[in-house]
């Protein structure tokens, strides 16, 4: 299956129309929103978008070989565990943006998550808010990279654009 696309027309349309589908999207939801966003300084949506149709060759190339897995967070650790591994893990975080990010997704146990993060043979990233429960991944001496985000993606005014802390923790031997 791994070229079968280039063979077969009609998979290639399906994922154009989903990379189609997903440019449009807002909020993470294809089939529940669509329209484009205005960045300042830009006028020209058509633009934008062949911008990001030039870029999917560089995409491509660098998943070149990324798995990327529809299995609980578990399953993929323990099917893929090795010292050549390396996992980036962005679970739902905390605190959620919106009422829409929490109702797409199960709540994380972050003390497991953590523990198991602490066991890998490989390397491995966490994006997430910063909690109590990565004070171990502090003390057993991962890197953190704290980055100033905002949320755009939010039902009510007064979560709007309201600044964050978004914190990256990396195993050292990784970096």
């Amino acid at each position: 299956m791994k070229r079968d696309w280039i063979r077969s027309p009609e998979l290639a349309k399906r994922a154009f129309a989903t990379f189609y589908v997903q440019q449009f999207a807002f909020g993470g939801k294809p089939f529940a929103t669509f329209g484009y966003r205005r960045l300042a300084g830009t006028r020209d949506a058509a633009a934008a978008y062949r911008r990001k149709v030039f870029s999917l060759d560089a995409f491509a190339e660098r998943f070149r070989f990324a798995n990327i897995e529809r299995l609980d967070w578990r399953d993929v650790v323990d099917k893929y565990d090795s010292e050549q591994a390396f996992f980036y893990c962005d679970p739902p975080y905390q605190t959620p943006t919106s009422a829409m990010y929490s109702a797409a997704t199960r709540p994380v146990d972050w003390r497991e998550l953590v523990e198991r993060l602490l066991t890998l043979k490989g390397g491995a990233a966490l994006s997430c808010y910063d909690c109590d429960e990565c004070a171990a991944l502090r003390d057993a001496g991962w890197e953190r990279f704290d980055f100033a985000a905002s949320s755009s993606v939010a039902h009510s005014s007064r979560n709007a654009n309201r600044a964050r802390v978004e914190t990256l923790y990396v195993k050292k031997e990784t970096v």
